[in-house]
């Protein structure tokens, strides 16, 4: 995983939905959508309407800009809200790859867990907090559900140290004991 790149994902579970997420995060996303925008973003926190210009389609989007630092990644990031076509989601992210390669870019699709992992290295979020987000991607069930969520919390690391704090008082006892 390179650190460079600007990188590109579907945010939204796959198949046909009326919404679809696509997130982008990195230095010089903000150039990368001008370039699809029918007007210039507006490069402050906030949501906005646009329209895309995305091989001859002219697609409706909301668009959710964060400059960095204050992103979840840390650097600047867009998100996008389309309608939830996957194989438009895709011509997206194609056209926006095409986009920072025009204007020499380095721009990619992310690999799985890349948006928290790069948040990770940033100091947005604590590793017990990266990997509470990997468990709750793959809970299958609600129990599941809850400790990721005290995972991700990090409410399962302080009571991970309070037992590891109370079994290490009786041991000490049972040495002094002995």
């Amino acid at each position: 995983m390179d650190s460079a790149s600007v990188i590109l994902a579907v945010g939204s579970p796959p198949g046909r939905s009326r919404r679809g997420l696509v997130r982008a995060s990195g230095l010089g996303v903000f150039d990368i959508f001008d370039q699809l925008a029918s007007e210039p973003l507006v490069r402050s926190r906030g949501v906005a309407p646009i329209r895309l210009d995305v091989r001859g389609l002219n697609l409706p989007a909301l668009l959710i800009g964060c400059p960095g630092p204050a992103s979840y990644t840390g650097e600047d990031v867009v998100e996008l809200q389309l309608p939830g076509q996957p194989q438009l989601l895709e011509r997206v992210i194609d056209a926006a790859v095409a986009a920072g390669e025009a204007l020499g870019i380095p721009v990619r699709r992310a690999e799985a867990g890349e948006f928290t992992s790069r948040a990770w290295h940033s100091g947005r979020v604590s590793l017990t907090e990266a990997e509470g987000v990997a468990a709750l991607i793959a809970a299958r069930s609600d129990a599941e559900l809850r400790a990721a969520g005290l995972l991700k919390s990090g409410r399962l690391g302080a009571v991970a140290i309070e037992s590891s704090d109370r079994i290490a008082g009786m041991l000490a006892l049972v040495e002094a004991g002995i």
